[in-house]
């Protein structure tokens, strides 16, 4: 369970967006394995692209649920 930064449980919407930034980890994990087995070049631009994503992902968690997320 997720917890507000006042100790109150996280509302549906902010599980799903947790959940929503998990994707991009669970998508480069699975690119990973596939860069380390083929040394694409396509594989490691999608690495790069997803690893934005969560960037961008963890900042606006950081904006919309506190700093201690």
């Amino acid at each position: 369970m997720l917890i507000e930064p006042g100790g109150q449980a996280a509302s549906q919407e902010q599980r799903r967006s947790a959940r929503a930034c998990l994707l991009p980890c669970h998508a480069h994990r699975k690119f990973a394995d596939v860069f380390k087995t083929t040394q694409s070049r396509a594989a490691l631009e999608v690495l790069f692209r997803i690893r934005e994503a969560a960037a961008a992902c963890a900042l606006l968690m950081k904006v919309r649920c506190g700093p201690e997320v």
